[in-house]
């Protein structure tokens, strides 16, 4: 794997206009088994076991399909139901913090069709409130029912279970006597110690799941890769970016509008103040010369909107398992905005937003992606929860107001 390190006078910058914080989403409690090693050659990541950056990983589930143990084809469509933590791969390279929680004192063996922990309870034991940073590296399709019923299961590298920590401490013996798929707690975190390097690997006999190049070592995995196609900068979901330069130097009173230059002189930018709370930052030129020849053929810069206001809001287990949906939180209206695309549309106060468009939409930042330019004037299908259960209305976003 070959490292690359920034050594420039500015960094590109990617942003999504008018984007709101992203809501963490909480702690989930699910069943944990154990595998050996990754699949071969790359494992369902990508990476070969040997590329990652810890030898402490993880498994996210494929599919979230209970009592249905059917084998479906990756990569499942954007918005269905079946998708799985592992979100067809997007959450690969992530890191998640996972806590050691409760010893099933029955049978916990994940047979099709049968309860977890049946004959038995889940019990705190010493072991309990041990931890661990490890990272999303594989995807576990199984057909039993801890890869298929319980959308929170996590299956962690074997070799990893007795370093957990309590106070500082490896638990040392909690396998294989007190192991037996217990219950863990986890959650997503920033990448421990993060340094901005990234890498980039070249991988052998590239297939469809493991393509040509591999890039590790980011902030927040694949979920944090963004790509330039057709013109543009887009996410790893599709949505396209906006793009700004971040300057290694103090923007001073009035050169706001100024140009910014390179160390061979060459002007890349002009400078702002207003784009980034006050950080010193620059729209690209090449972003400048798009905007400038749209506006000069008679064009205009449009943004899509629905007049609401919204809120991050937690989903409840218990609801996701009734609901068959994968997602662990949603954008609760808050307001609606009287003659508005959403209040048009009937959208009511207090629906829940799960997807635009077949792309899911768990916060504020999602929402802003998926009402880009070209969905001004375009019908599309708005999911939301309403009165418990999931519909579908249709909507057609209009040009924001200037």
């Amino acid at each position: 794997m070959a490292v690359f390190r920034s050594a420039l006078v500015f960094v590109v910058v990617l942003f999504a206009a008018l984007v709101p914080g992203v809501a963490s989403a909480a702690p989930v409690t699910g069943n944990a088994t154990w595998f050996d090693a990754l699949g071969s050659p790359y494992g369902g990541c990508g990476l070969p076991q040997s590329a990652l950056d810890s030898q402490d990983f993880v498994a996210l589930n494929v599919y979230n399909t209970p009592r249905d143990y059917n084998w479906y084809a990756r990569p499942l469509p954007a918005g269905d139901p079946k998708i799985g933590a592992w979100n067809n791969g997007h959450n690969c390279g992530r890191w998640v913090r996972v806590t050691i929680s409760d010893f099933c004192t029955g049978t916990n063996d994940g047979a099709p069709n049968q309860p977890f922990c049946r004959n038995g309870s889940f019990v705190a034991v010493r072991y309990t409130g041990a931890t661990m940073n490890m990272i999303v590296a594989d995807s576990c399709g199984d057909s039993n029912a801890w890869c298929r019923d319980d959308p929170n299961h996590l299956d962690l590298s074997h070799a990893s279970l007795n370093r957990f920590q309590q106070n500082g401490v490896p638990v040392g013996d909690m396998d294989p006597a007190h192991w037996n798929n217990r219950h863990i707690t986890w959650e997503y975190i920033a990448a421990p110690n993060y340094t901005g390097d990234i890498s980039i690997g070249f991988l052998q006999s590239a297939q469809v799941w493991w393509g040509a190049v591999s890039i590790s070592h980011l902030a927040n995995g694949i979920h944090g890769v963004d790509y330039f196609a057709g013109g543009t900068w887009r996410t790893a979901q599709g949505a396209v970016l906006d793009a700004y330069l971040r300057a290694d130097v103090a923007l001073l009173p009035g050169l706001s509008g100024g140009a910014l230059a390179d160390v061979q002189g060459r002007v890349v930018g002009m400078l702002s103040s207003q784009l980034a709370g006050g950080d010193p930052v620059a729209i690209p030129i090449s972003t400048l010369d798009g905007l400038v020849q749209r506006i000069l053929s008679g064009g205009s810069l449009k943004r899509a909107y629905l007049g609401v206001s919204t809120q991050p809001v937690e989903l409840q287990e218990g609801l996701r398992q009734r609901l068959g949906i994968a997602q662990q939180s949603g954008l609760m209206l808050l307001g609606l905005e009287p003659g508005a695309p959403a209040d048009k549309a009937g959208l009511l106060l207090g629906d829940i937003v799960l997807a635009i468009g077949g792309r899911t939409i768990e916060d504020g930042e999602a929402l802003q992606m998926a009402l880009g330019p070209d969905a001004v004037g375009r019908q599309t299908a708005i999911k939301v929860i309403r009165g418990g259960q999931v519909q579908e209305i249709a909507v057609t976003p209009a040009e924001r107001p200037s």
